[in-house]
């Protein structure tokens, strides 16, 4: 899975390093074919062209994400955490989801689930006591992630709540 995420990385480097002008996006609903394709490399390629091609192409595939984040593939959960954010509040019914993916057994998948709990708005207050409990996780990503979204969760209360 890291070689994945590796690779993933350098080309979204190399995409981001070249010209927007020459950047052909795959149609949405090739993407949409792809997140079912039998091959998980497939499913997560799907999904980090999402998040790529950013927050309008992603609100238009939140069922997709959302169905992606319980997939059985830990690299495929990863990709669709990383989504989530993109979405925003259309993504609310991912909460429950994103909440046991904090129990995930992939240390990223935890981190990425946490990372996309603050996005989601009002909603990240249900996730509270889950993110506190993994900040005590035993993988630092992880533990990171936690104390991140709990300090973003704390700071949209206080501008709601002022």
């Amino acid at each position: 899975m890291r070689r994945i995420i590796w690779i993933g990385i350098c080309l979204t480097w190399v995409v981001g390093c070249s010209s927007r002008e020459s950047v052909s996006w795959t149609p949405l609903d090739d993407l949409l074919k792809q997140l079912a394709d039998p091959s998980a490399d497939m499913r997560y390629a799907a999904l980090r062209e999402i998040k790529q091609q950013g927050p309008n192409t992603a609100k238009k595939a939140v069922p997709q994400i959302v169905a992606a984040l319980k997939d059985q593939d830990s690299t495929v959960r990863y990709g669709a955490a990383l989504a989530v954010p993109l979405c925003g509040h259309d993504a609310a019914d991912a909460m429950p989801t994103l909440i046991e993916l904090l129990k995930d057994r992939d240390a990223l998948v935890r981190a990425a689930a946490a990372n996309a709990i603050p996005a989601l708005g009002a909603n990240a207050q249900t996730a509270v006591s889950a993110l506190q409990r993994l900040s005590q996780d035993s993988d630092v990503k992880a533990r990171n992630a936690a104390v991140h979204a709990l300090k973003q969760i704390a700071n949209n209360t206080k501008l709601i709540h002022p």
